[in-house]
């Protein structure tokens, strides 16, 4: 019962913004990340699984930053432990962040769609080509075309695929998942 409860609790302080599991494989315990909806900033909060403790607590973006945030968590670098990736809301430039499980920024300069792209950033992690590592997933969000692009962390920011989900002069965006 205790559990139901703080998920209902992360849900409505969170304002629907979103809630990911991120396995931390050296410990094997599940931990909760959750990001602001809309208006609350990029406030970025790691929890136990039960909800006890706060691991993490960080901003992802500056303090002027006051759309929402979509964020995923996985084994991007092969190192055996999760890593947080943030995209950002519209009316912000298109930067993805990667940040380690306690806040440290791990990548700064990284633009999945161009530094123009102000339409927000939907994003996911998963294996999608069987090394057991996970790859980045980015979805252009609302008002622009439904452009997915699949990419391999590393300093070159190799772009795996992309593809367009729905016809050309759909404007809807797209949200992304994988598991």
């Amino acid at each position: 019962m205790k559990k139901y409860l703080i998920w209902l609790n992360l849900l409505f302080f969170l304002g629907f913004g979103g809630t990911v599991p991120g396995l931390v494989l050296a410990s094997q315990r599940t931990d909760i990340v959750t990001s602001a909806g809309s208006g609350g900033g990029p406030h970025i909060l790691r929890f136990s699984a039960d909800g006890s403790r706060t691991l993490s607590n960080f901003f992802a973006y500056d303090n002027e930053y006051r759309s929402w945030t979509s964020i995923a968590s996985g084994d991007i670098d092969g190192d055996r432990e999760p890593e947080i990736v943030v995209g950002p809301g519209i009316n912000h430039a298109g930067q993805v962040k990667i940040f380690q499980l306690d806040g440290t920024l791990k990548l700064v300069d990284f633009y999945p769609f161009g530094e123009q792209h102000t339409q927000g950033i939907n994003v996911a992690v998963g294996d999608v080509d069987g090394d057991f590592i996970d790859e980045l997933i980015f979805g252009s969000a609302t008002e622009s075309q439904a452009w997915i692009k699949i990419y391999k962390y590393s300093d070159e920011k190799l772009v795996l695929t992309q593809f367009m989900a729905y016809a050309s002069n759909f404007r809807g965006g797209v949200y992304v998942a994988a598991g």
